[in-house]
């Protein structure tokens, strides 16, 4: 079972490690400017990940997957705006559209999971 988790776990787990990456470089090359946004963006995906391994079947979607990834480029956006000195007014649009996504599949997916157990249910009858 822990062989399992771990085979689950290892593409979010190399996403967050090449996001930290990614973002101690273009922090090093910024001239010492810093943002929580990018330095942090690497948790997002093992986020997703854990998440993930929590509720195992119900989160396999691609919609759920994208709106993790849209959390993700909203982060680095928002981190990459900040290390400049600027702002974008399209920026919430990013984190909203993101929540949106993730909570718009786990609606659909517990709905699909509800109508599946009262076929079971029927079934059995």
């Amino acid at each position: 079972m822990f062989i399992s988790v771990i085979k689950k776990m290892i593409p979010y787990i190399i996403v967050s490690i090449v996001c930290l990456i990614t973002s101690l470089i273009y922090e090093h090359f910024s001239h010492g400017v810093e943002s929580i946004f990018m330095l942090y963006a690497c948790v997002v995906p093992f986020t997703a990940g854990v998440l993930k391994l929590i509720f195992n079947k119900i989160l396999n979607s691609t919609l759920y997957r994208a709106g993790w990834i849209t959390l993700l480029s909203y982060s680095y956006l928002r981190g990459a705006l900040e290390i400049y000195g600027t702002d974008s007014k399209y920026l919430p649009i990013f984190l909203y559209v993101g929540v949106g996504m993730i909570l718009l599949s786990i609606t659909i997916i517990e709905k699909e999971v509800i109508k599946k157990d009262k076929k079971e249910k029927k079934s059995k009858k």
